[in-house]
């Protein structure tokens, strides 16, 4: 609780630097002045019909008749439609009219930026593809880092964050601003850092299990792992085959492969098993797959399966081989053949180490 309460206070203290409400600016028609606000440090708006007296006087009832005459030489589907346009133009007007309550954001070259605003308005000559017909001066100026100095890019932040994009309006508030707040600040979800933890502790209970396997089980278990990835089985499991424990092929790629399965292993054990191996035509791949490695691995023929649940994925996976080379390849012959896609990616561990481990 108390870590909580601090975390808290301490989020509400870099939120009050600056002005507790948000609004996104869309910096005109096609984002025609967002190079301008960034580099001015300004934030350029529209709204070329309202004369400059009459945005001096921020008189809610003198803009709202104004906006209703221009707006009744314009075409709608109903009236209901026509008054809905000009109740938004209204409340983005007296918003862009008072720019110091709030913060603001904009997205330009695949970044949010974020700025707070002096207060009190400024107009221009005419409205052109460089500046809007009023604008406010920033007090902090634009910035594409969090409070933390980390690089906002879309592709790092929520979604709630980049769909902001695809409002066709001049200004608006956003819906999740909690969201947006935690991405300046430079904070994480809460709920993703319990998705994390709970991760890494799946991950680690996995993989003890995985690693006490018996060693019958353990290769029911890579046999599973490798059909689910479009190998189908030649020789059956274990048995009396004296330099490997499973025969496989897989159909679409074209390749068969031999795979020696150790519970526990070292350098010693891999270089026995491929200096065993005969290249007699019969395999193409040769695959190396131990759960418990005693030391590091340096194959030179076989392809080493040592990594059973993944630590840096974002669920327990493996990937059989080199997995990309077969996505290419198996890829190129499905267009050839018109194969069915078939996946041979990334192979989910979950359910076949909890059938084998809970026996």
């Amino acid at each position: 609780m108390d870590g909580t309460a601090t975390s808290d206070r301490e989020d509400e203290g870099n939120k009050t630097s600056c002005p507790s409400e948000l609004r996104f600016v869309r910096c005109g028609r096609r984002e025609r002045w967002r190079d301008a606000n960034l580099a001015r440090q300004e934030i350029h708006f529209g709204w070329s019909e309202i004369p400059y007296s009459l945005l001096q006087r921020n008189d809610r009832d003198e803009l709202k008749d104004h906006i209703t005459r221009e707006y009744s030489a314009r075409r709608f589907a109903n009236e209901s439609a026509r008054k809905t346009a000009v109740s938004n133009s209204l409340r983005e007007l007296l918003d862009a009219l008072e720019p110091e309550r709030f913060t603001w954001i904009t997205i330009a070259h695949d970044k949010l930026w974020w700025c707070t605003a002096k207060k009190g308005i400024e107009v221009t000559t005419n409205e052109s593809d460089t500046q809007g017909h009023f604008f406010a001066r920033c007090d902090r100026a634009w910035s594409d880092q969090s409070l933390r100095g980390e690089l906002l890019e879309l592709k790092n932040l929520p979604k709630s964050v980049s769909v902001m994009s695809r409002y066709q309006g001049t200004l608006c508030k956003p819906k999740q601003d909690e969201s947006i707040w935690r991405t300046i600040r430079g904070q994480k979800d809460p709920a993703v850092l319990q998705f994390h933890t709970v991760r890494d502790a799946y991950q680690t209970a996995l993989r003890a299990m995985v690693e006490r396997l018996h060693p019958r089980e353990l290769e029911d278990l890579v046999d599973l792992l490798f059909a689910r990835g479009g190998w189908s089985r030649l020789a059956r499991v274990g048995g009396t085959e004296k330099d490997w424990d499973l025969q496989t092929e897989h159909p679409e790629l074209g390749e068969r492969a031999a795979i020696q399965v150790k519970v526990e292993a070292g350098q010693r054990e891999l270089t026995d098993y491929e200096q065993r191996y005969i290249d007699d035509g019969r395999f193409t791949r040769l695959f190396f797959v131990v759960a418990r490695p005693r030391s590091k691995l340096h194959p030179k023929k076989a392809d080493v399966w040592s990594r059973f649940v993944n630590r840096d994925s974002r669920a327990a996976n493996t990937t059989v081989g080199a997995r990309d080379t077969w996505l290419r390849k198996a890829n190129s012959l499905r267009r050839r053949w018109r194969l069915p896609n078939r996946s041979c990616g990334p192979l989910c561990l979950s359910t076949e180490a909890k059938r084998f481990s809970m026996r």
